[in-house]
C-alpha cells in the first residue's frame, strides 16, 4: 500500500482501486487519509498484476498498458 500521496500517485494497483470507489480521480483522492483508508487498504491487497507477454515484447516503442477488472462473480 502506498503511505504517500507521491507514492499513490505512481501505484497503479492505488489508481485502480481508487477509480474503483470513487469514479474519476481528483487530488484529494490522493490526501494521505484518503491514501490510508481501510477500504481501499483491503481492495489493494486483493489486486495482482501480471504482464501479458504479447504486449511485453513491443514494449517501449507500443506502450499500450490494458487493465482487466475480474469482480467478485468472476466478470470482467
Amino acid at each position: 500500500n502506498p503511505a504517500t500521496r507521491t507514492a499513490a500517485k505512481f501505484s497503479l494497483q492505488y489508481c485502480v482501486a481508487a477509480a474503483a470507489t470513487f469514479g474519476p480521480l481528483r487530488q484529494e483522492h490522493f490526501d494521505e487519509a484518503t491514501v490510508g483508508r481501510a477500504d481501499l487498504s483491503a481492495r489493494l491487497r486483493r489486486m495482482v498484476l501480471t504482464s501479458a507477454p504479447a504486449l511485453d515484447h513491443a514494449s517501449p516503442a507500443n506502450y499500450r498498458p490494458r487493465v482487466a477488472l475480474r469482480l467478485g462473480a468472476g466478470r470482467a
